[in-house]
């Protein structure tokens, strides 16, 4: 037996040797081995041995002890869980021998975790089911439990992928109490005592342009030339008037942050009585809208940019197909499209407008990438997949938004009035030395900060794209580039080639643009400034990124089920993105994008030029090859190919 001193000498040994370890603070990394990793707060990525990793889940932040940390591999032990988010589980329900898990997917990861005899439920070996943590596996030696909340369905159960994104994204997707039932008061009051003090614009032609199915309509336009240039119009839906700051309403479309538009489905901002009725820019309906004017002169600069309050009546709702028929001329005698004579005239003026704006500002000479459209038939499965390039019409709405944005911008900055801006800094600056040197090394002669400075970005990338080199430079250069970022300051959107940039037109559909009305209306009015603070811009930027991320997903999801049913075709396709493993194409017909492996194609990887070479072959970025269907990892979601 150890007497009492020796014990407390021991406990106070321990104590020592723990103080003097270096314990560091960080958030574990999803991986889909055994082992894993922990991204300390200092940046570094520390190893986790398989033990540690299982006391954890993706995203817990712990405290850790270094071991080995004067080495160039440390590794980590943990001492304290400090946060975890992981609450609900979504994944298949595993049956083996006699132990029921649900093989969860969190993060990126997956995890087997038990359920206990009295917390399973009448689910069947490979269903999909929803389940609740129990049992942390950081407080029961690596060892979790889960309860079943919910059985999904299975493989073959109608729209059980969009199902499955909801859940494990966390999509808000049911509408409280307390604001469906101001959307049901907001909707039986209508406009009516809205429109006072508003300039009445219901004459004027405006008409949206857009999807046949669209309901959500928040943008309509007219144009009509004057002695100066063109006078372009663009009215944008106005639910703030609607929708006080602090309201039920208000506050669940800040929490959703934007509308999240599935491959059949959306999950609107606002509730449907808005979104789709009362605030969208229905034909022959009075709405409310924030219209701003615009001169666009011979060169397609704009100037005198003017904001009206307004009641505007859209005259005609078109399919961008329709409005594409009616300009280029290319209707067929039974197919014929017409629209009365001030609608096709503004039609028509507006199409200038759109040269002409295209033209001013400064934009990318790489080609645009097509859009592909996901059909899908009465089991909710994918029948099609279908390629629809951008249009006369397409390009209309397209320059005509950013010229709203663009100007709205100008006008905050200008006016010195606190925004929301949407920032790009261009050439990562990590990356900056590397493609300095190499544009330097063919032939396009820089100094590293103009790869960060609004416009003159353009201009190299044109240069880079006219030189006859054997690779694609300008696609490479542009590979570097930083994500964009939502902050309170108007700095440059080198994208863009602006000095400065915010969204304003699409306040039905994300939070930060109907922020902005807010602002501007409030300005124009002299009243009180809403609110806004870094934390937010972050928070809705980031649930924003969530949502295009479940978007994308879902989509993977359809196009590798897809893409089963093409085993052992062969289709033209092109590279679309090199690493040192191999490298990814893209289907021109449909879209889909495999791997290609080319650990047996004897080749060497380049990271600088971005391809895959030997003294026989290259396989660069942009190259048109040639590739057949080889089959689907479901672990990656990832779709295989092989050469011809």
């Amino acid at each position: 037996m150890i007497n009492p001193d020796a014990f407390a000498q021991l406990k106070q040994l321990k104590s020592e040797i723990k103080a003097s370890k270096p314990i560091f603070e960080g958030e574990i990394k999803a991986t889909s081995t055994k082992f894993g990793f922990v991204i300390l707060d200092d940046g570094r990525e520390v190893f986790l041995p398989p033990d540690e990793y299982q006391k954890v889940l993706p995203g817990d932040r712990v405290e850790v002890t270094l071991i080995n940390a004067d080495t160039d591999k440390p590794s980590a032990e943990i001492d304290k869980l400090l946060k975890s988010e992981v609450k609900n589980l979504i994944g298949r329900y595993i049956v083996k021998g006699k132990g029921h898990f649900i093989d969860a997917e969190i993060g990126r990861a997956t995890r087997w975790i038990f359920i206990p005899p009295n917390k399973r439920s009448t689910a069947k070996d490979g269903d999909f089911i929803e389940c609740t943590l129990t049992r942390h596996p950081f407080k029961y030696d690596g060892k979790a439990q889960a309860a079943t909340l919910n059985v999904l369905g299975n493989t073959d159960t109608p729209g059980i992928e969009e199902q499955l994104i909801i859940r494990r994204y966390q999509l808000a997707h049911q509408w409280p109490k307390d604001v469906q039932a101001e959307a049901d008061q907001i909707a039986s009051e209508g406009i009516d005592k809205f429109t006072e003090g508003r300039a009445d614009l219901s004459n004027i032609p405006f008409v949206t342009i857009d999807s046949a199915s669209t309901q959500d309509m928040d943008d309509a336009l007219y144009a009509e030339q004057t002695a100066d240039g063109i006078k372009l119009m663009i009215a944008i839906a106005d639910p703030a008037a609607l929708i006080p700051v602090g309201s039920a309403i208000d506050k669940e479309a800040k929490k959703r942050a934007t509308s999240t538009y599935l491959v059949e489905n959306s999950l609107p901002m606002i509730p449907p009585q808005l979104s789709n009725e009362l605030c969208s820019l229905m034909p022959n309906q009075n709405r409310l809208a924030l219209v701003i004017s615009i001169n666009v002169d011979s060169d397609g600069k704009t100037n005198n940019p003017v904001f009206q309050k307004a009641i505007i009546q859209s005259h005609a709702k078109l399919s961008y197909t329709d409005v594409t028929t009616l300009l280029s001329g290319s209707a067929e005698s039974e197919d014929e499209v017409s629209f009365p004579e001030d609608i096709e005239t503004s039609l028509s003026v507006l199409e200038t407008a759109s040269v002409l704006l295209n033209a001013y500002r400064p934009t990318s000479v790489l080609p645009d990438r097509p859009d592909y459209r996901i059909r899908l038939n009465e089991e909710k499965k994918v029948e099609n997949i279908e390629k629809t390039d951008k249009t006369i019409a397409h390009k209309i709405v397209e320059e005509c938004m950013i010229a709203a944005n663009l100007t709205t911008a100008s006008f905050l900055k200008a006016s010195n009035i606190p925004s929301l801006y949407i920032n790009h800094a261009g050439i990562r600056e990590d990356r900056v030395e590397q493609v300095t040197q190499l544009l330097n090394s063919n032939g396009v002669e820089i100094k590293g900060e103009e790869l960060r400075e609004a416009g003159r970005y353009q201009e190299i990338l044109a240069e880079a794209y006219a030189l006859p080199l054997e690779f694609p430079l300008a696609v490479i250069v542009n590979r570097n580039m930083e994500r964009s970022e939502m902050t309170l300051e108007a700095k440059p959107h080198i994208g863009m080639g602006a000095d400065c940039y915010t969204t304003f037109t699409s306040p039905i559909r994300k939070y930060n643009d109907l922020t902005i009305h807010r602002i501007v209306t409030a300005h124009l009015a002299q009243q009180t400034m809403p609110e806004i603070t870094l934390e937010m811009a972050q928070a809705i930027y980031q649930q924003q990124l969530q949502s295009r991320s479940a978007a994308n997903d879902l989509e993977q999801w359809m196009k590798c089920q897809f893409a089963e049913q093409l085993e052992g075709q062969t289709f033209d396709a092109q590279i679309c993105g090199v690493n040192s493993a191999g490298f990814h194409a893209r289907i021109d017909i449909n879209g889909l994008e495999g791997f290609v492996f080319t650990k047996e194609l004897g080749t060497s990887f380049n990271q600088e030029l971005m391809e895959h070479a030997s003294d026989k072959i290259r396989y660069q970025l942009n190259a048109d090859i040639t590739v057949k269907v080889k089959g689907v990892n479901w672990d990656r979601k990832q779709i295989n190919f092989t050469l011809t």
